[in-house]
């Protein structure tokens, strides 16, 4: 049965909409959601209760009792969207975080309705989780389809630097290039990731910003006798053959710029 609770009853907004109180009693059987019931979960949570889901996502507005942990979640964190209710012991929790990334499972105890601060209506299914990790923008919002694995390395003609195309990883939304610079040279190397291109069916693609992911960035400068690691992000490509250019140059001005071309063929 729906619960419509007005948040003017009491000061904390994720107590009240759970229940002061309420305890919800974990079903006998696990029963799990199936993948392709995602959408009418959040639609319709009530005809689910008391079944299992696995949902991943980001967290959102934190609160605590005594025993327990209340957040929310976007299930779709690039779009927040998909609002969901969690609930979970202290425990369980543990060390996590507002806007950590989780994957999580547990089960539909129903919908929440009610109103936010500013007056407007939040709802999403109630989740009692019993498991919860936690994960990446990567693993969450742009799991890997398909990995290619290059391992190509190009030397400097003018100078002791080298570039190792590690790894270059598709997903539905982006492109991941892994690269390893090494300065054997002796002197100050410069790298400018957004120099860097993909070259593919008479297109170019340019390196892209991603502000929510935790890739490692590639610094700039790169002192002598340094490794330095890091991933390049573009938009989504086709999974077939491909050119990878980069370009640096000496702190030495008399030493000319370098281009490292990869050709990666699929």
């Amino acid at each position: 049965m729906k619960k419509i609770i007005k948040l003017l009853v009491c000061s904390s907004i994720l107590l009240v909409l759970f229940g002061c109180g309420n305890s919800d009693t974990p079903p006998k059987e696990k029963i799990f959601v199936k993948d392709d019931e995602l959408s009418d979960v959040y639609s319709n949570p009530d005809k689910f209760i008391n079944k299992y889901i696995k949902l991943s996502g980001k967290i959102f507005n934190i609160e605590t009792d005594e025993d327990d942990v209340y957040f929310q979640m976007w299930q779709n964190p690039s779009e927040n969207d998909n609002n969901t209710f969690v609930r979970t012991s202290k425990e369980i929790f543990k060390d996590l975080k507002e806007n950590d990334y989780i994957k999580l499972e547990g089960y539909i105890a129903g919908k929440i309705e009610g109103e936010n601060m500013m007056g407007g209506t939040v709802s999403g299914p109630k989740i009692i989780a019993d498991h919860l990790k936690k994960s990446s923008y990567k693993d969450v919002v742009s799991p890997t389809i398909k990995t290619i694995k290059v391992n190509q390395t190009k030397k400097s003609n003018a100078n002791g630097v080298t570039v190792t195309l590690e790894k270059i990883e598709l997903s539905d939304i982006e492109t991941r290039v892994y690269l390893s610079i090494k300065n054997e040279s002796p002197y100050l190397y410069n790298f400018y990731s957004f120099n860097s291109k993909i070259l593919q069916n008479s297109k170019q693609f340019k390196e892209e910003s991603n502000y929510d992911a935790d890739y490692k960035e590639i610094e700039s400068d790169i002192p002598k006798g340094v490794i330095e690691e890091g991933v390049i992000v573009f938009g989504k490509i086709k999974p077939s053959s491909l050119q990878f250019t980069c370009e640096g140059h000496s702190d030495n001005y008399e030493l000319d710029s370098d281009e490292f071309a990869f050709d990666i063929d699929l």
